[in-house]
């Protein structure tokens, strides 16, 4: 979970280590897979490139106990 609540970019300073990350992305993306949703992965912590397409509006709130 990043930290949304100084600026406009989000802090990842308190995000598990990355052997610990991967693992819990590995379990996440096979419990998906497991409900017959299709998954699309990359290659974790790799630099990718994402191209998006808006179709409609969309808003995120994102509150703090701040």
């Amino acid at each position: 979970m990043a930290d949304c609540r100084k600026g406009r970019r989000p802090s990842f300073i308190a995000a598990a280590p990355p052997d610990l990350a991967e693992r819990l992305y590995e379990t996440y993306v096979a419990a998906i897979g497991a409900q017959g949703i299709p998954v699309a992965t990359g290659r974790f912590r790799a630099m990718m490139e994402v191209e998006l397409v808006n179709d409609g509006p969309v808003t995120l709130v994102v509150e703090s106990g701040d």
